[in-house]
């Protein structure tokens, strides 16, 4: 009988285990599954960011290629004003020509002229314009900050404080 016991026991042990094995190997394949499922979500969030950064740099390269545009445009239409505004050159017959006096000017008037020049009150400067560089009404208009609905909008003006 003893022989028999000590099989029984055996065969309970050895079962008891290849259950341990199986539960261990469960748990084992659990967390593969759970790190890999970790793993893929994280893989498929990453991809989601990077579309949405590529998303926004395409935009902000769409508002630069419009803002270009409209100063190309811009440029191009003031320089057509002064071509049409210019006024076409008649060749004149050439006049004799005259020996340029010795002296223009005399010490005198150059005094004068600067004298008159620092005396003359100085008009104050205005800013730039960033798009067409002229110095015009710039501090009273501003780009709009959503420009692809209004180019220019009026700025209010600032509260009075009491």
């Amino acid at each position: 009988m003893a022989l028999k016991e000590t099989l029984e026991k055996t065969l309970v042990s050895a079962q008891m285990q290849s259950d341990e094995t199986r539960a261990n190997a469960r748990k084992e394949a659990e967390l593969i599954l759970r790190d890999a499922s970790l793993k893929s979500r994280q893989i498929v969030n990453d991809s989601y960011g990077e579309t949405q950064r590529v998303q926004q740099a395409l935009v902000q390269l769409k508002h630069l290629e419009e803002d270009f545009r409209f100063k190309f445009r811009s440029l191009l239409e003031a320089h057509l004003k002064l071509v049409e505004q210019a006024p076409i050159a008649v060749v004149a017959p050439e006049a004799p020509r005259v020996a340029p006096p010795a002296v223009l000017f005399t010490e005198e008037d150059a005094v004068g002229a600067v004298a008159e020049v620092a005396d003359s009150p100085r008009p104050e400067a205005k800013a730039r314009c960033r798009f067409c560089r002229n110095r015009h009404r710039s501090q009273t208009w501003r780009l709009s900050s959503r420009p692809w609905r209004l180019r220019y909008q009026r700025r209010k003006p600032s509260p009075k404080k009491r």
